[in-house]
């Protein structure tokens, strides 16, 4: 166990403030079968945010490798009593108005054309352009290039407040949509469209540029070796000061100075690239009788320049393992050997894709008597990247998306009993008894759905690796016949595997260097289930207050929806499960009560 210092709990921004200045103008023309529209969106942005991701007094962290003997056993805490401090971050600002701007404009038109009265055809392009960002005045903002390793501080050195990023001009999003009446009893319709997002947290606006040195350092202080600390307690940290901190550094070749060891940058790539969203879908609905429906329908979509494990940033001074146990861990970050950085480097790249594809298939009935019930069943398969080894691979971090549940079954239903005046049964009831029986509404909602997936890991494994990918290799079938809280799948049945290369059951210990062939999110954790049922009781005091009262249930069979199982394939708890989803928050059976009132 890791022990970690700081002065608090919250990492918050100081100060965050955002404004965004919109103008919109429409037109539309209708001119015989054809509903044309076109028109302009144009905003303006402005964003102070001055951070505190990192604690300005410092957050220090105590690895138990610095005070482990031969045969491992540290503890984190034994580290911080001996005060060697193994990694070091801290957030350091002596200005607090360095702030962004960007214009963002957009122009599109779309056309409906109603070819014939059974089909209609709909088709439009919007062209997005984001102008590159820029910053409130000189010295407020800053680039890095990785290209040369200097720092371009806004408006010195002939540097513009945009940083010279180079505007985009091709991003067009067209969209095109039919719907064809194949019967009176059955519509086919089919779509498809490209959508571009704004990014967040500096992936293209804020965030980034006004977090650089000169206004703002990120120091981060690593050492060369796990067991080794970057200083101690007695003589604390390096000092550090934004405002001279490339005063003494040397020029690059672009006459700015080099970024330091030690100082984490924001790096943007040097034009602007947005997140775009490629969406497609084909759906036949199909009326059954006079109050039912069913559809079919196929949904899919591809993220391009998107993030990885949802994040706008990864570190692209990240260590390799080529060279792991002859070489140190700096020794193996890219842009050690070039420019002498062992501190990471935060790429808001926007490089990675993501996919999505479902078979969503829904049935909708409207009984008489106010009685209405939906079931909707979805097949989906989504695959995305997260950060492990992903600057260097892109097969070991890409899987199964860890929010996305493969199969979900969802039942509501709202059913107004037929009591009281106006209704089948008790209909010429008196006013008390119509308050008593009448305006009774009952609604549920059921849903199961299949678990979420995880990837399997080894407990000793921070001894064959260094660059955070934990992960076991699977020799056989570690599917358990009947998985429960007590053996979610089949382990190592408790025992360690001590040596690189050996087996036990259906797992090996990698070789040292080497990061487990088990596929990220390979496996899947227990299903969900869960039940709410409501009753709610409408009736007029006056003719202008009208009140409800509700009953409400949650989780009404107390059925307990498991977590995730221990992962670790060879640790004594292995594929055990301790907690209820989410650490409880959903929650076991709860009743509610509610009275509303309207006038």
């Amino acid at each position: 166990m890791g022990y970690s210092l700081t002065t608090n709990g919250c990492n918050c921004p100081l100060t965050e403030h955002e404004n965004v200045f919109q103008f919109v103008d429409d037109w539309t023309e209708i001119k015989g079968n054809h509903t044309t529209k076109w028109g302009t969106d144009i905003h303006y942005l402005q964003n102070l945010r001055v951070p505190s991701d990192s604690h300005r007094s410092g957050e220090s962290q105590f690895d138990p490798t610095v005070t482990e003997g031969p045969s491992g056993a540290g503890l984190g805490l034994a580290t911080f009593l001996l005060g060697d401090a193994d990694a070091f971050t801290r957030y350091v600002s002596n200005t607090t108005n360095a702030s962004e701007r960007q214009w963002r404009w957009a122009f599109y038109g779309q056309d409906s054309w109603r070819i014939t009265p059974k089909f209609t055809l709909n088709y439009g392009l919007r062209w997005e352009i984001y102008r590159p960002q820029y910053v409130n005045g000189v010295g407020q903002g800053a680039w890095v290039s990785l290209n040369t390793g200097d720092v371009s501080i806004a408006g010195v050195n002939h540097t513009p407040l945009n940083g010279g990023i180079k505007n985009n001009l091709t991003d067009f999003g067209p969209r095109v949509g039919a719907a064809y009446q194949v019967t009176p009893k059955t519509v086919v319709r089919v779509g498809y469209g490209r959508n571009y997002d704004s990014g967040v947290f500096g992936s293209d606006f804020g965030h980034a540029v006004t977090q650089n040195v000169p206004v703002l350092a990120q120091q981060t202080l690593t050492p060369a070796q796990p067991w080794e600390g970057v200083f101690n307690l007695a003589q604390g940290p390096p000092s550090l000061n934004p405002n001279s901190i490339l005063a003494n550094q040397p020029l690059g070749p672009g006459g700015n100075p080099l970024l330091p060891n030690g100082i984490t940058a924001n790096i943007l790539p040097n034009q602007v690239r947005l997140p775009a969203v490629d969406s497609w879908n084909a759906a036949i609905q199909r009326q059954l009788g006079l109050r039912s429906s069913i559809q079919a329908a196929y949904v899919g979509n591809k993220a391009t320049h998107s993030y990885t494990d949802q994040s706008p940033n990864y570190n692209v001074n990240a260590p390799s393992l080529v060279g792991f146990g002859t070489l140190s861990t700096i020794q193996r970050e890219p842009f050690y050997s070039v420019y002498g950085w062992t501190q990471s480097l935060k790429y808001f790249a926007d490089d990675a894709t993501n996919h999505y594809n479902a078979l969503q298939l829904e049935f909708q009935t409207n009984f008489t008597q106010g009685a209405m019930l939906q079931a909707s069943y979805t097949h989906a398969s989504a695959f995305d990247f997260n950060n492990d080894y992903y600057l260097y691979s892109r097969t070991i971090p890409y899987g199964p998306n860890s929010t996305v549940r493969n199969n979900s079954f969802t039942l509501s239903h709202v059913y107004d009993l037929p009591f009281g005046k106006g209704q089948k049964f008790l209909s010429g009831a008196s006013k008390p008894m119509n308050y008593l029986v009448g305006g009774w509404a009952l609604t549920g909602s059921w849903t199961v759905s299949s678990g979420l997936p995880f990837t399997p890991s080894y407990e000793d494994c921070g001894a064959d690796e260094d660059v955070g990918v934990c992960r076991a290799t699977r020799v056989g079938n570690a599917n358990a016949p009947n998985p429960s809280a007590s053996g979610w799948f089949i382990t190592t049945n408790k025992q360690q595997l001590t040596a690189t290369g050996e087996t036990i059951g259906p797992w090996e210990r990698p070789l040292a260097g080497t990061i487990g062939t088990v596929g990220r999110n390979s496996f899947t954790g227990p299903a969900f289930f869960d039940a709410d049922i409501s009753g709610e009781k409408n009736f007029a005091i006056t003719e202008r207050i009208h009140a409800q009262f509700r009953v409400e249930l949650f989780n009404i069979f107390n059925h307990a929806n498991l977590g995730q199982p221990s992962t670790c394939v060879d640790c004594p708890t292995g594929g055990e499960i301790f907690a209820l989803l989410n650490n409880g928050l959903i929650r076991m059976r709860t009743t509610q009560f509610a009275l509303h009132f309207t006038f």
